[in-house]
């Protein structure tokens, strides 16, 4: 029998032999092998570069445990299993974590498909899958890098999103020209929060009371702030006890 993943978000939502685009930074993954075997051989074949996520349990049990995502990008899961066949079999899910450079997707990362269903397509870790989700990583760090000019950014959130969560970098000699938080579903308590604001200072620019997180609306800043040395613009969310919410930050950033 074929190796078969299943991957679960914090404990829930479970997807079988398919990679997703829900994981956010923060979450606990868990995967675990369907079909059985008489050995399994799970490896974290690619990661975010500075990711120090590895696999909690042993990598040779039904399920090696679960990982932490700490940082934005694709984590690519391979299992080998042999079911005491002549050959082995190997799978490979794509767990996706969205980054605010314009919520790029990577598509058919180590996997093709056709009428049977997801086929993949690496022979190992260091193959096509890989070369794919490096070039990715390689063109998001270059457009979240601040240059010179006005940038737009953006960030969706949900009321999940782990806080304090990055929308830009903001060079030296950068200033933010205005901000916008976007609530396109209310969030359902009406104690949350939200700000907008630069490390260290995460009000600078929306505070508390400039927007309301219950409520379905735009709320904009025109503020000027200028940068006291490199830092980031940040979102501080503040869900209380919303199990529903969601919207998007625009920035936009002037770099001389």
């Amino acid at each position: 029998m074929a190796a078969s993943i299943r991957s679960l978000r914090n404990g829930i939502l479970p997807v079988d032999d398919a990679s997703r685009d829900d994981i956010v930074v923060g979450d606990v993954v868990s995967v675990s092998a369907l079909a059985p075997a008489t050995s399994y051989a799970w490896v974290l074949a690619f990661v975010p570069a500075g990711s120090t996520a590895t696999f909690s349990g042993s990598s040779t049990a039904v399920s090696p445990g679960n990982f932490t995502v700490d940082l934005p990008g694709p984590y690519l899961v391979r299992l080998t299993t042999d079911a005491s066949l002549p050959t082995e079999t190997t799978q490979y899910v794509r767990l996706r974590v969205l980054t605010p450079s314009l919520n790029l997707r990577l598509v058919a990362a180590g996997e093709r498909r056709d009428s049977t269903g997801v086929i993949p397509v690496d022979a190992s870790p260091e193959g096509w899958a890989n070369d794919q989700n490096y070039n990715l990583q390689t063109l998001e760090a270059a457009i979240a890098t601040a240059g010179s000019g006005a940038a737009i950014f953006s960030l969706p959130f949900t009321f999940s999103t782990a806080s304090p969560a990055v929308v830009c970098p903001l060079g030296a000699t950068a200033y933010v020209l205005h901000t916008r938080v976007f609530i396109s579903t209310p969030f359902d308590d009406p104690a949350a929060t939200i700000e907008v604001g630069v490390t260290g200072t995460p009000s600078a620019l929306q505070g508390v009371g400039d927007n309301d997180p219950a409520v379905a609306a735009t709320y904009i800043s025109d503020e000027t702030y200028p940068s006291s040395g490199l830092t980031n613009v940040i979102l501080t969310l503040t869900p209380a006890a919303s199990t529903a919410g969601s919207g998007v930050v625009f920035v936009l950033v002037h770099n001389p």
